[in-house]
């Protein structure tokens, strides 16, 4: 089975993403560009930093890089849980630019772990700039069924619509579809098997 990770499935419940497409194809053919290497492994560097800081801060015993994972073919790591006076708290640790996916992609952790550990009280998103609490009853309840539709549509093997949209501006240029270089995005294309047509926004 194809393994979603549960980032991917975050930016398009969040809006964040419009395009499955984009996901879809990167999920089966993105290999990275030489630069990216370096990148990540700067990020590595910082992001281990920061979860070693958190570490030092929280209390109770601790669990890091959970992996968290549903039938559908979701997948991901925790960074940091937390269990503290029988609860166990989720801790995602965000170094990059704040990005709207962030809260639903906590809530994803959150879901997933309460499937397999019904003492789960919630989780934090930490940021430099401060933590964000969201307790388990903020969770919608339908998320994790909405979640797997998302997972399904990016492991089958039709591909989904094309939807040109702003992100293609930055996006991987080995993509077929890819605009890098088009600074103009206001129209937004969908391409389907059968139809073509422009949407102004």
């Amino acid at each position: 089975m194809r393994r979603i990770p549960v980032s991917a499935v975050a930016k398009a419940l969040s809006g964040e993403s419009s395009c499955l497409y984009r996901m879809w194809w990167e999920l089966r053919n993105s290999t990275g560009r030489p630069s990216d290497a370096a990148r990540l492994a700067a990020w590595n560097v910082k992001h281990g930093e920061a979860v070693q800081d958190l570490a030092e801060k929280v209390e109770g015993d601790l669990e890091a890089e959970v992996v968290v994972s549903d039938e559908s073919g979701i997948s991901g790591r925790v960074d940091l849980v937390q269990t503290k006076d029988g609860q166990a708290f989720v801790h995602e640790v965000k170094t990059g630019r704040a990005s709207g996916s962030d809260i639903v992609q906590l809530m994803l952790y959150i879901a997933l772990l309460r499937v397999r550990r019904a003492n789960v009280a919630g989780g934090f998103l930490h940021r430099a700039s401060g933590s964000t609490w969201v307790p388990v009853a903020d969770v919608p309840g339908d998320l994790l069924e909405r979640a797997c539709r998302v997972a399904h549509r990016l492991a089958t093997a039709t591909p989904p619509p094309r939807i040109r949209e702003r992100a293609c501006f930055w996006c991987v240029a080995s993509c077929p579809f890819s605009t890098v270089g088009e600074k103009d995005a206001r129209a937004v294309r969908v391409v389907s098997a059968s139809e073509a047509t422009d949407v102004e926004v």
